[in-house]
């Protein structure tokens, strides 16, 4: 049994090349917006940060920096029709889908096993798994509908 990525068409009334765009910007937003907030908190921070809080950071903004870069390659394979720039684009946003399922799932355990009664944390991971499914389903299908058109299947 193989596992395929079903084919769409549109996205949400947009074609495919458009909505790609939109998830490119998008990230492309959260990656500016995630390197600018944690500067203002160390900044508001009446006592000096620990090494943990420290590394913690450093490992945010790492993660949004590899998050940003591949979204702008990816606005770039976009906007050329370039299916080799989107490619590593959608091989990352795999593994975050991946590394937010984990979690969601290490959530739903946790609060089973602990009887911890905030679930908002895994609405917040129900809806980024729902929009990190989503978003590689159309650009892997723009990147499928670009692959074809360049006569190499």
């Amino acid at each position: 049994m193989t596992f395929r990525v079903p084919k769409i068409k549109s996205c949400c009334c947009f074609s495919l090349e458009t909505g790609s765009k939109l998830f490119g910007c998008f990230q492309t937003l959260i990656f500016v917006a995630a390197l600018s907030i944690p500067p203002i908190i160390v900044a508001t921070r009446g006592n000096g940060p620990m090494a943990v809080e420290i590394f913690k950071e450093i490992t945010i903004e790492t993660v949004c920096l590899n998050f940003g870069i591949f979204a702008v390659i990816m606005l770039f394979g976009a906007a050329k029709g370039d299916h080799e720039l989107v490619l590593p684009w959608i091989l990352l946003q795999t593994l975050f889908l991946l590394k937010f399922t984990v979690s969601m799932f290490s959530m739903m355990m946790y609060t089973g096993l602990m009887d911890y009664s905030d679930s908002l944390d895994i609405w917040f991971e129900l809806i980024v798994v729902m929009y990190f499914s989503f978003s590689i389903l159309v650009v892997h299908n723009f990147y499928r509908q670009l692959k074809e058109s360049s006569g190499r299947i």
